[in-house]
């Protein structure tokens, strides 16, 4: 569920020029100039945001509304409610208790999965492993990622430049799109493949902070200072480490089931999916929003694969593979049977 506001990459490097005025220490049509060719480098066009009157959690109930809809499936017939956005209104109670009360699910297991943009894979596994024990449950996979609002996490912090040498780890905010997504999956059919693989010695390469890092990690300079806080992502270091484990774990996913109809990217960066798909084998097919919705977070394949069936790429009987790389650092592909609705 995209919000209604589309923002080109003009009204981003506008808000670049109005967060940094009085600030940026060089050549703002320079500055200009940087930020653009990098966008286009990358192949982003455009990203949605809400707007003024737009309330993420009426997104987010929209959005289960549909999921519910399409899958059959009666609110008072879901057993687990698993909220997985890394956007969240709350540390306590789990997001996953609010999404429920709102729905009417008041006897649903809920609770959060926090894995930064691989939750909605990590989520689809841990409900997976809960149907081994209860045959017919349903679960309701939720993300509301907006994390777009003002004096947020994103804005103004990283909209504001004092120096080119901070669009290191400022520049991937520029990408940032938003959207809710839901997700029934029902305990039938057959198991999914997960293949992972983890580095969590560059845990610090993306950072969402609440507090001073150093209080709760040993130290780093990618931290930046004690009074920094929010999104922070060094998008080129991130882009170099992940690409090989990006390539072993699409290539022995798809050694183990055959060609898919479809891959889905988690959607970040056009350039770099297409190398690593390259590498892995010429007949693989890609569907990503990368180009149209910028990078989505936890909603970015649920969406994808909502907009592929929208528009005949995808049908219910076509196998396909989702494939994503998240902070922390770890990188998963994942045969999608068709379960999920």
């Amino acid at each position: 569920m995209l919000p209604g506001q589309r923002i080109a990459n003009d009204e981003i490097l506008e808000l670049v020029a109005y967060y940094s005025r009085g600030v940026y220490t060089g050549d703002a049509r320079s500055l200009r100039s940087s930020i653009d060719a990098k966008l286009r480098r990358i192949g982003i066009k455009s990203r949605y945001w809400r707007s003024p009157k737009e309330r993420p959690f009426s997104l987010l109930e929209h959005a289960c509304d549909i999921a519910l809809k399409q899958s059959k499936v009666a609110r008072s017939e879901v057993d687990f409610v698993i909220y997985v956005g890394v956007d969240r209104g709350f540390a306590e109670p789990a997001n996953a208790c609010f999404v429920a009360k709102e729905l009417g699910m008041n006897g649903a297991r809920t609770f959060d999965v926090v894995d930064a943009c691989l939750g909605w894979c990590t989520a689809t596994e841990i409900a997976q492993a809960l149907f081994a024990s209860a045959p017919g449950a349903v679960a309701l996979i939720a993300s509301a990622e907006f994390p777009m609002r003002p004096n947020g996490s994103v804005i103004p912090e990283c909209f504001t430049i004092a120096a080119e040498a901070e669009l290191e780890w400022k520049f991937p905010a520029f990408t940032l799109g938003e959207a809710a997504s839901a997700s029934v999956l029902i305990a039938e059919g057959p198991e999914w493949r997960y293949i992972h693989e983890s580095h969590a010695e560059f845990a610090d390469l993306c950072t969402v902070s609440l507090g001073p890092p150093s209080e709760y990690a040993a130290p780093s300079s990618r931290f930046g200072s004690s009074e920094s806080r929010g999104f922070r992502a060094y998008g080129n270091d991130l882009g170099r480490r992940i690409y090989r484990p990006a390539i072993n774990v699409l290539r022995q996913l798809v050694d183990q089931i055959g060609v898919p109809r479809v891959v889905f990217p988690h959607s970040v960066i056009g350039p770099y999916i297409d190398q690593v798909v390259e590498r892995v084998s010429p007949d693989l097919k890609v569907f990503s929003t990368f180009s149209e919705t910028g990078n989505l977070a936890t909603s970015s394949l649920p969406t994808s694969i909502s907009l592929a069936r929208q528009r005949g790429i995808l049908s219910s009987n076509d196998a396909a593979i989702g494939w994503a790389a998240a902070s922390g650092l770890k990188v998963s592909a994942f045969e999608i049977v068709q379960n999920l609705r």
